[in-house]
């Protein structure tokens, strides 16, 4: 707080204490060629929603969408620049803000699989200063084993320079980037990097945001 990346106290937005609401907009399932996607919510039932929990009473809300790319949400970070139903989604965008509520889209610049079309795994994935690429391998609440990797910083940074023109044309009020709080490591890329040269590559990227 004293620094000042803390505030003393929570936007209250009229007295009412804020509500965090996420959705799941989409995600993709295997299909007898490649995958299909899913629907799970619209962007109609979005702002349905959100008018629900309003004329509740329930008024100073904080949303995140999932799954707002047409690739879906799991294991397919970065995803690609492909808004689902881009018009009524920036009008939703638009009615919380001028209600001075927040709106997040969910991406993962850290975290990567190979289900991503953006990675290439040479280039991004990171390997450790024992020289091994940083994959491990990752079961779903479900079962499903899949290969997760950590990227480059440097290269999360790439990605999220590229992108963020994209966000800021959309009007939201940023990106919600949960890996970026909780993982930090050394690296090597024909030479050692220490944990406080990725700080300083994933402080940039926050700071896109």
């Amino acid at each position: 707080i004293a620094s000042g990346v803390l505030d003393a106290r929570e936007k209250t937005n009229g007295g009412n204490i804020p509500i965090q609401l996420d959705y799941i907009m989409s995600d993709q399932e295997p299909a007898i060629v490649g995958t299909s996607r899913v629907t799970m919510t619209s962007a109609s039932q979005l702002q349905s929603a959100y008018e629900t929990f309003m004329a509740a009473g329930i008024e100073n809300q904080q949303i995140t969408v999932f799954g707002w790319s047409r690739d879906g949400f799991v294991n397919r970070e970065p995803y690609n620049l492909n808004l689902i139903d881009k018009g009524s989604m920036k009008a939703f965008f638009a009615s919380v803000l001028e209600d001075g509520n927040t709106i997040y889209l969910y991406d993962d610049y850290v975290w990567t699989s190979d289900s991503s079309k953006r990675i290439m795994y040479n280039r991004d994935v990171a390997k450790s200063l024992s020289r091994l690429k940083l994959t491990y391998t990752n079961r779903s609440i479900n079962g499903v084993l899949s290969d997760l990797s950590l990227v480059y910083p440097e290269r999360s940074l790439a990605f999220a320079e590229a992108d963020s023109e994209y966000f800021a044309e959309l009007g939201i009020s940023g990106l919600s980037l949960a890996s970026l709080g909780n993982q930090l490591f050394s690296l090597y890329d024909g030479e050692n990097h220490s944990r406080s040269e990725s700080i300083a590559y994933y402080q940039q990227l926050a700071a896109l945001y």
